[in-house]
């Protein structure tokens, strides 16, 4: 028999917390999988997602052409989310750093965003009929959340 039964429970409770964090810290890899690219060209394979496999490399054909320069606009942006954040976070709080902090960010953003509709233009100009319409169709349907 044991005299402290109190050591026992906190030990079994001790055991089965870790055993649940574990398998909460395990499930949190395994389905966050592995990285993808970068969000460039994770835009460019969801619009061609539903299109048919010659319009889809056509699409992808001319997308890639850009990819580079949009990958910059991308890191751009990305610098500027940063910097924007630092500055909300700074303290003291500077509202003007914010502010141009902000406009910053949107300027990178509007610059990057620009790049894809340029290259979405030109790419949409080389699919057929079918594929324009595929590619419409897509855009009307809302996601799923």
């Amino acid at each position: 028999m044991l005299r402290e039964p109190w050591r026992t429970r906190l030990l079994f409770a001790s055991f089965a917390l870790n055993l649940f964090t574990l398998a909460l810290i395990g499930a949190h890899f395994a389905l966050r999988g592995p990285p993808g690219p970068p969000a460039p060209e994770r835009i460019v394979e969801h619009m061609v997602r539903g299109l048919a496999a010659p319009d889809a490399e056509r699409f992808r054909a001319v997308m890639a052409r850009r990819l580079p320069a949009i990958d910059a606009a991308h890191e751009r942006m990305e610098h500027a989310r940063a910097a924007m954040v630092r500055a909300i976070a700074r303290d003291p709080y500077d509202e003007t750093a914010v502010r141009q902090a902000m406009k910053d960010w949107q300027t990178a953003w509007m610059a990057m965003s620009d790049g894809i509709g340029e290259g979405m233009l030109s790419a949409v100009s080389t699919l057929s009929p079918d594929g324009r319409r595929r590619l419409a169709d897509a855009g009307l349907r809302r996601p799923r959340p």
